[in-house]
This record gives structure tokens, sequence and C-alpha cells, in this order.
């Protein structure tokens, strides 16, 4: 899956996390929001938009993981409770696909 990036240390959990938050994030955009439901995807994909919204989102992306990781690293509390909620989310794709 992971062909755009010339990194063999990066897997397709990385460009598969990366694709999910920098949508997500994009997507909290109304103007892309309305743009997305007013046009077919060739037309949305042609927006002058869309590229500001995904490179503002990239950026945005970068900061945000570098916050939430240094919070972690200094919040015991705070690093107990997301790997209760990766734990759930990881054993229950880990067993649902068996």
């Amino acid at each position: 899956m992971n062909t755009l990036f010339d990194d063999e240390g990066l897997t397709n959990g990385d460009f598969e996390g990366f694709i999910t938050y920098v949508a997500a994030k994009a997507g909290e955009e109304s103007k892309i929001q309305n743009q997305a439901k007013a046009n077919t995807l060739e037309q949305f994909l042609e927006s002058p938009d869309l590229r500001p919204i995904l490179l503002a989102a990239l950026f945005t992306a970068q900061g945000n993981f570098q916050t939430m990781g240094k919070e972690l690293a200094e919040d015991d509390q705070k690093l107990a409770k997301l790997i209760g909620i990766v734990g759930r989310v990881l054993h229950k794709q880990l067993t649902e696909s068996k």
C-alpha cells in the first residue's frame, strides 16, 4: 500500500494512520465539506482549495502528534489511559481479522 514514500522504514500502519489523520483534519473544514457534497470526485479533486487545506492539515498533524507525544511522555496517567484505549482497539482489530 505504501508506495508513495521512499523511506523503507515506513510501514503500512504509518501510511494508513497518516492518511486517516490528514483526511479527518481536512474534513473539519466547512469549505471542503461543502465542496465534497456538491461535486463529483473528479471535480472535488480539481478544487483549488484542496491543496492548501491538505497542506495545512499536514502541518497541523505534525505539530499535534508532537504535542500529544510530549504530554504522554510526561504524564503516566494519560499514558495509562492511552494504553487502555489503543489496547482495546488493537485487540479488536487483531482478533476480528482471524
